[in-house]
């Protein structure tokens, strides 16, 4: 499990005030999934932090290229459980509660994780905050288009 507490800006050149804010995560490297199991355990966590009043993101990771099936499906139901719930993050007042952030090898490889086609349709083009990364990761991951992604050309993005 990992956790990150991140202070939220309403100016971002000062880096001071805000509210502060909780990830939980999981990560996981080579062949081993991300579990209905680990979720909840998570989830439970989160529910905890956040009846404190703290907005709790939940972040998982994997060095594989892509979320398998069975994990998309945990991370899409998650998503659905949550819906109808607000935010707390002070930024996002009057938000839906954020979905889970997902990061593959593509986002944890280098510092321009999608290339300028995709960038260029991404809900917060440059991800400063959790709240930003939740959003990409919902679009990029969860939503649904009418029209493909952009692909990405993995040697081009390679730092």
């Amino acid at each position: 499990m990992v956790s990150i507490v991140s202070r939220t800006s309403s100016r971002c050149t000062s880096g001071t005030g805000g509210d502060v804010v909780i990830a939980l995560g999981e990560c996981k490297g080579g062949p081993k999934k991300i579990t209905e199991a680990s979720v909840a355990k998570l989830v439970t966590a989160a529910d905890k932090v956040r009846a404190s009043g703290l907005e709790c993101y939940l972040v998982f990771a994997t060095t594989r290229p892509a979320f398998d099936d069975d994990e998309m499906a945990i991370f899409r139901a998650y998503r659905e459980s949550i819906r109808g719930e607000w935010s707390l993050d002070e930024r996002m007042q009057g938000w839906p509660r954020p979905a889970p952030i997902l990061l593959t090898w593509r986002e944890l490889r280098s510092f321009y994780a999608y290339e300028a086609a995709l960038r260029e349709k991404l809900p917060e083009r440059y991800a400063m905050s959790l709240r930003a990364l939740a959003a990409n990761s919902a679009f990029v991951y969860l939503d649904e288009h009418e029209e493909p992604l952009p692909e990405d050309e993995p040697e081009r993005l390679l730092i």
